[in-house]
């Protein structure tokens, strides 16, 4: 699915993935308050510096996330929407306005997505992060039924440097390496890092801004077009998606 961000990266229509499942015209899903943090940084990919593009992503508990990406925030046109719930994964795909359920490795690759940056902005959630054997101060988090996360301190730092996202089956993922961080007191916040596939450098990532104690409704982790058109509320968020 990284293939996918290459591809809005060159204006390319990415492909479909395989057997979509059409969106149906209404989800009526049962809602709840969740507490969220929302974070915004700018993506430079290495071969289109002068392209830059806006990722957002929305984190909440239980398994709730939103990632955007868009080479212009302000308008629908080149942008890619990426949906997690406990009900499924789902891919909205640039100038396109209808959603596809993501299942087998594109549903995995999402929930890993999510574990990374949830770590890299809550690292404090409570998960708990094996130490290395060999004494290493590599410390891995096993994700039952998904995969596992790794993260590499240097030595005297209290944020990692690097956190990296396997599947089951030992395929890598997801790689945020040479990440810095905000200097002084309160939640850790990133300043910058490089986003890998394998050893391929896929974008930079800077100018961060992480917003923390919002409270949304469940159902705005849905794909617009699988909200119940019906909801006031749902169809005033259509127009920000």
């Amino acid at each position: 699915m990284v293939l996918v961000w290459f591809a809005l990266a060159c204006g390319e229509a990415p492909q479909q993935p395989s057997q979509p499942k059409p969106a149906p015209t209404a989800s009526k899903v049962d809602t709840e308050s969740l507490a969220a943090l929302r974070a915004t940084s700018r993506v430079v990919y290495p071969s289109a510096p002068e392209d830059p593009h806006q990722l957002q992503i929305t984190l909440a508990g239980s398994g709730y996330a939103r990632f955007r990406l868009a080479s212009d925030p302000e308008t629908q046109g080149r942008r890619i929407l990426h949906h997690l719930l406990p009900a499924g994964a789902y891919v909205t795909e640039a100038r396109s306005a209808t959603s596809v359920q993501l299942e087998g490795a594109g549903s995995t690759e999402v929930m890993l997505w999510a574990a990374l940056r949830e770590q890299l902005y809550d690292g404090s959630s409570g998960a708990t992060w094996e130490a290395d054997p060999a004494g290493t101060t590599r410390r891995t988090l096993r994700i039952p039924g998904v995969g596992r996360l790794e993260a590499e301190w240097e030595p005297n730092s209290s944020n990692p440097q690097t956190l990296s996202a396997w599947d089951e089956s030992g395929e890598p993922i997801q790689s945020l390496r040479h990440i810095q961080w905000q200097p002084g007191p309160g939640p850790p916040t990133p300043t910058a890092l490089d986003m890998y596939q394998g050893d391929q450098l896929v974008w930079h990532e800077d100018r961060f801004s992480v917003q923390r104690g919002l409270t949304l409704r469940s159902d705005f982790f849905l794909p617009p077009d699988r909200r119940d058109p019906t909801d006031r509320v749902q169809a005033t968020r259509r127009s920000g998606d």
